[in-house]
């Protein structure tokens, strides 16, 4: 999330290698903090046993 707040920006860029910097994809701010959420979730079911 940092790298969205440095940049001021709600999507990154996705490449395929520093070489040839081709886009392959977009990561979004929204994505990151959903899936952070979801691991987080799994993580406390685990810990109270609910996995």
């Amino acid at each position: 999330m940092a790298v969205f707040e440095d940049a001021e920006v709600e999507a990154l860029a996705v490449i395929d290698g520093s070489e040839s910097r081709r886009v392959i994809g977009l990561l979004t701010a929204s994505h990151v903090l959903r899936r952070y959420g979801e691991e987080i979730e799994k993580r406390r079911q685990e810990e109270v046993g609910l996995v």
